[in-house]
């Protein structure tokens, strides 16, 4: 999943595009959190958790 959205910014914006798509891929799980009531992953448990 990740190396498709590596090429997905290579082809679309080139180096610039793989650094966009790797700065989001780290600021998702922050807003994911963020919107689940817990500011930072630090404070998520196991009941936030699915597998």
């Amino acid at each position: 999943m990740v190396g498709r959205a590596m090429v997905y910014g290579l082809t679309t914006k080139g180096e610039y595009g793989v650094n966009t798509v790797i700065e989001m891929l780290k600021d998702e799980p922050e807003f994911t959190m963020a919107l689940s009531g817990r500011p930072t992953l630090n404070n998520a448990t196991m009941n936030y958790i699915r597998t």
